[in-house]
């Protein structure tokens, strides 16, 4: 259940967040709570990966790229004169 929360901000960072509220159609009070989860997310270590990103995650370890010089010369071989 929502419970208020006041907070004493410099004003500066306060029209900034009017502007960004307005830029993102989100209440500040809903970017203060979804920086907060984040924020305890982290703490816990409870980042969780997208869908598209954990079928990436891992994906060089068993091919790594190999390095410039290998690519340049695979290149080069590959490159009509």
């Amino acid at each position: 259940m929502p419970k208020k929360l006041t907070l004493n901000i410099e004003e500066e960072l306060v029209e900034f967040a009017h502007q960004y509220a307005r830029k993102k159609n989100k209440s500040i009070s809903k970017i203060v709570e979804e920086y907060l989860r984040f924020l305890k997310e982290s703490e816990e270590g409870d980042l969780s990966l997208s869908n598209d990103l954990k079928t990436l995650y891992g994906i060089l370890a068993e091919h790594p790229l190999p390095d410039k010089k290998t690519l340049r010369e695979e290149f080069h071989e590959k490159s009509p004169d």
